[in-house]
């Protein structure tokens, strides 16, 4: 395969995962995180490039991708974990928000009177450019790979250059949350859930797979090989920004307090592009959130409609991209804020599941698991995942689950997973043990 594919279809992965969540999220905790910012950023980065990564190769791997895999386990399982999966990223939380980040940090800067409506007419003009991209899946490595995303990088790098010759000599505050202070590792990694590139990569790999197909690579060794390749393209890109973007947010002093109803990371990155550049930097911010935001939503949109039109093949795959931005139209006019909120609760039931999952899937490489071994650690994680999530609500107070290991710093599904393989290991009979090479 020629490197100057190989290139297109990596630069193509990064720009698909770093989107609206990627640029906020980073710069954020940096700031929050102050004197702790290394053991943070590692635990975001093992949530958001090491798991993603891995996830990638995971699936390269799998002939017919996860969800072959995941139907040999079980048909509903399957469909009932991809489709909210999908969901989670596509039209209900991801895709909404990189029209709305794309919103507050392109467009807000220039609106003196921001409302409902000019929310609406913003987010309607992104779809319908998201919709014209997406319709032809075949032009999303061309569009994104070769034209997007050098952009993209470029843009990126300018800023963050900048920045750092700004604020090279400021030393970090202290940790401005107890999480960070007491538990900064864990604080990071919960933290990188939010970007949902993990669940993004069980999509992806469609995609990936399809570029790959139109450049004449259909042998599933090669597939692993050139995919493994282009995945480690992507993430040591996203590495890279992450910590760029956390230690420009970690070096930051802000001389005014945080707007009402404005989202920390964006805020911060439009008083680092104004101090850096002026109102040049606000526009080139502006590019920046703009490609990225773009990318990541065709990417999604495609990806997403691909599988659906493959659950549903009566329903044609453009009619399926035209559902997918219509839905995430509506959803995007709640606000950024609005979105960051809802979504929360429910990645802390569904990313300990998808993790879990790709643990399993490289424990059955090793050792040969049927689907009851599956399936009972992956129901387990569930439970425990969906009642810690009602614990920090305060909603229920069982102390048997606030006496479990590791459950105050949101990582109870760890023990629950290991547990849950053991008893299946152990008391399941392994007869019959599934094969995802067929």
């Amino acid at each position: 395969m020629k490197k100057k594919d190989l290139l297109a279809i990596g630069f193509m992965l990064f720009a698909m995962f770093f989107g609206a969540g990627n640029l906020i999220f980073p710069v954020a905790l940096g700031h929050e995180a102050g004197q702790s910012l290394l053991p943070a950023i590692l635990g975001f980065i093992i949530t958001g490039v090491g798991l993603p990564l891995l996830s990638m190769i995971v699936g390269s791997s799998l002939k017919g991708g996860y969800f072959n895999a995941l139907s040999k386990i079980n048909s509903v399982f399957a469909i009932v974990l991809l489709t909210c999966n999908y969901l989670i990223i596509g039209p209900l939380f991801a895709i909404p928000r990189t029209a709305t980040t794309t919103y507050e940090m392109s467009a807000l800067p220039y609106i003196s009177d921001a409302n409902g409506i000019t929310l609406a007419l913003f987010t309607f003009v992104f779809f319908g450019l998201v919709l014209w991209i997406s319709l032809n899946k075949n032009s999303i490595v061309d569009a994104i790979g070769k034209w997007l995303t050098p952009a993209l990088l470029i843009s990126l790098v300018i800023f963050l250059v900048r920045s750092y010759f700004l604020y090279r000599t400021n030393e970090p505050s202290a940790p401005m949350k107890i999480a960070y202070q007491n538990n900064p590792l864990a604080e990071g990694f919960v933290k990188g859930y939010a970007t949902m590139d993990t669940l993004a990569t069980l999509a992806f790999a469609i995609v990936v797979k399809s570029a790959f197909e139109t450049k004449g690579v259909f042998d599933q060794k090669t597939l692993l090989k050139e995919g493994s390749k282009a995945s480690l393209i992507a993430a040591s890109l996203l590495g890279l920004f992450y910590f760029g973007l956390a230690w420009v947010g970690n070096h930051i002093s802000l001389t005014e307090a945080l707007p009402e109803g404005q989202n920390l990371g964006t805020f911060l990155l439009q008083t680092i592009a104004n101090n850096a550049m002026g109102q040049s930097g606000v526009a080139l911010l502006g590019i920046i959130v703009f490609l990225a935001c773009l990318t990541t939503a065709c990417g999604l949109v495609a990806a997403i409609s691909q599988f659906f039109h493959d659950l549903y093949p009566k329903i044609s795959y453009q009619n399926h991209v035209i559902i997918m931005t219509a839905v995430s139209w509506l959803m995007a006019n709640q606000g950024l804020d609005q979105i960051i909120a809802t979504s929360g609760p429910v990645l802390e039931i569904i990313y300990p599941v998808t993790m879990s999952l790709i643990f399993l899937v490289i424990l059955h490489k090793v050792r040969p698991l049927n689907r009851m071994q599956f399936l009972l650690p992956l129901l387990f994680v569930l439970l425990v995942s969906f009642f810690s999530v009602l614990l920090n609500a305060k909603v229920i107070e069982w102390k048997w689950l606030v006496d479990m290991p590791l459950v105050k710093i949101g990582f109870a599904w760890i023990p629950t997973l290991a547990l849950g393989t053991l008893v299946s290991v152990i008391f399941v009979d392994r007869s019959q043990s599934l094969d995802f090479t067929v």
